[in-house]
């Protein structure tokens, strides 16, 4: 545990994330669960969340009320955000403020929860945008290979769909343009 420890602050993450590995196969619940929280810390830092998460998760599993365990739970949804999943990672750190709001990084965990909730808003934005530029995008590819119907008929799905949007006179004109012809 101790050459572990030297390794991780000497910045040699994959050394580390070994001997943590092998010291967590001790007998000793608490030193199992500190080889384990240590090896989540130093393949966080080589930056493998996934296996940083796991490491996290077999503290959890086999300490899940130690001392530790409030530190993994926050440092998992740390990992899950860095691995790009954001729902899993809200979902965490939303369970360490459920199971935890007195501990000294609930106001941190409340922070990210909202950093997340911000960015997955911004997230499902930018996707409906995208779907909506798409959608645009084919009704002039139908205009351009003058499928006039095809056209026609895409605009007046769209302009049910998006009534209020900003392109909708343009689109009411393209439509009566495809019937005419």
């Amino acid at each position: 545990y101790r050459e572990a420890r030297a390794h991780l602050a000497a910045r040699r993450y994959e050394e580390a994330a070994a001997r943590f590995e092998a010291a967590a196969a001790t007998i000793n619940a608490a030193a199992a669960a500190a080889a384990w929280f240590g090896r989540g810390e130093a393949l966080y830092g080589a930056k493998r969340w996934e296996a940083a998460m796991a490491a996290y998760d077999a503290l959890l599993k086999t300490c899940p009320e130690g001392a530790l365990a409030p530190n993994a739970l926050y440092s998992r949804g740390h990992a899950e955000h860095q691995a790009g999943h954001l729902e899993r990672a809200l979902a965490t750190f939303t369970e360490f403020k459920r199971r935890y709001p007195d501990h000294a990084l609930a106001a941190a965990s409340a922070l990210s929860i909202n950093t997340l909730s911000l960015a997955l808003e911004a997230q499902a934005r930018q996707q409906s945008v995208a779907a909506v530029t798409r959608e645009l995008a084919a009704i002039n590819a139908s205009v351009h290979a003058e499928k006039y119907e095809e056209a026609r008929a895409a605009a007046e799905r769209f302009l049910q769909a998006h009534p209020g949007h900003p392109q909708a006179a343009d689109l009411r004109y393209l439509a009566a343009t495809c019937a005419y012809r």
